[in-house]
């Protein structure tokens, strides 16, 4: 599991794509001035990190394709969030009392 994830390039064009996505993520950062620093500049970048909230994720990514509810031993239930790329990869976020705790990819 990594830190802080980028988009892969094939998830972009399931987006909005360029500029008007970037504009939609800026002009969702003016209104969120308490968010961390970290937060506000991987939401600028259209990252992922560990403890966001599920607003900061539908603010990087916008709004999944698929929500559901999974048991993982050790963790206990969680959400999961699934993203699709263009080239039909899958993307599952993971998150806990609404914090992004881990995804995987397809690969």
């Amino acid at each position: 599991m990594r830190y802080i994830m980028d988009i892969p390039q094939d998830f972009l064009s399931m987006q909005v794509k360029g500029d008007d996505d970037k504009k939609r993520r800026l002009q969702i950062l003016q209104n969120k001035p308490d968010w961390p620093h970290r937060i506000k500049m991987s939401v600028r970048s259209g990252q992922i990190c560990l403890d966001m909230t599920e607003e900061q994720l539908v603010a990087a990514w916008g709004e999944p394709f698929q929500k559901g509810t999974t048991y993982t031993l050790g963790i206990g239930d969680h959400a999961t969030w699934l993203y699709k790329s263009s080239l039909d990869k899958i993307l599952i976020v993971n998150l806990q009392k609404g914090h992004i705790i881990g995804w995987t990819q397809d690969k």
